[in-house]
């Protein structure tokens, strides 16, 4: 099961086209999931940086009051 648009399938499938298309799709589907893990990695470390200072700001207004 290829999905390809406007791409005609051969009735005699060529077996290293078909594994390169699959290479293809895997290292395309690796370098995608990275990409996400690294933005999702990203946003965590800014939110925490954020809690950290508000948390600093927080304790230093206290203890000037």
């Amino acid at each position: 099961m290829l999905i390809s648009s406007g791409v005609k399938i051969p009735t005699k499938v060529d077996l290293s086209s078909v594994v390169t298309e699959l290479r293809i799709t895997l290292l395309f589907s690796i370098t995608i999931s990275i990409g996400v893990t690294m933005q999702l990695l990203a946003w965590i470390f800014s939110v925490s940086r954020l809690t950290t200072i508000v948390t600093r700001q927080v304790i230093l207004v206290k203890l000037t009051t």
